[in-house]
Protein backbone atom coordinates (compact mmCIF):
# COMPACT_ATOMS: atom_id res chain seq x y z
CA UNK A 1 0.00 0.00 0.00
CA UNK A 2 1.57 3.28 -0.79
CA UNK A 3 1.68 5.80 1.63
CA UNK A 4 1.23 9.68 0.78
CA UNK A 5 2.79 12.78 1.69
CA UNK A 6 1.43 16.20 1.27
CA UNK A 7 2.80 18.71 -1.86
CA UNK A 8 4.00 20.92 1.25
CA UNK A 9 5.95 18.35 2.63
CA UNK A 10 7.65 17.13 -0.65
CA UNK A 11 8.31 20.29 -1.18
CA UNK A 12 9.49 21.44 2.48
CA UNK A 13 11.89 18.47 2.03
CA UNK A 14 13.30 19.20 -1.61
CA UNK A 15 13.94 22.84 -0.55
CA UNK A 16 15.44 21.82 2.37
CA UNK A 17 17.98 19.48 0.35
CA UNK A 18 18.54 22.40 -2.26
CA UNK A 19 19.52 24.14 1.16
CA UNK A 20 22.50 21.14 1.74
CA UNK A 21 20.26 19.42 4.83
CA UNK A 22 21.65 16.37 5.30
CA UNK A 23 19.00 13.72 4.03
CA UNK A 24 18.93 11.73 7.29
CA UNK A 25 18.29 15.10 9.34
CA UNK A 26 15.52 16.13 6.19
CA UNK A 27 14.08 12.58 6.92
CA UNK A 28 14.03 13.35 10.49
CA UNK A 29 12.47 16.49 10.25
CA UNK A 30 9.41 15.38 7.64
CA UNK A 31 8.63 12.16 9.69
CA UNK A 32 9.81 9.94 6.24
CA UNK A 33 12.40 7.46 5.37
CA UNK A 34 15.71 8.26 4.60
CA UNK A 35 15.03 6.80 0.87
CA UNK A 36 11.88 8.60 0.52
CA UNK A 37 14.19 11.72 0.76
CA UNK A 38 16.45 10.38 -1.99
CA UNK A 39 13.82 9.41 -3.79
CA UNK A 40 12.01 12.40 -4.62
CA UNK A 41 15.38 14.11 -5.25
CA UNK A 42 15.90 11.02 -7.73
CA UNK A 43 12.15 11.78 -9.20
CA UNK A 44 12.26 15.35 -9.38
CA UNK A 45 15.75 15.46 -10.83
CA UNK A 46 14.29 12.65 -13.84
CA UNK A 47 11.19 14.31 -14.70
CA UNK A 48 13.27 17.76 -14.85
CA UNK A 49 15.40 16.03 -18.13
CA UNK A 50 13.68 17.12 -21.06
CA UNK A 51 12.80 14.41 -23.10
Amino acid sequence: MAHFRSRETVESALRMSDEGVDDQVNAEIHGVALQTIRTWRRTRTIRSIPG
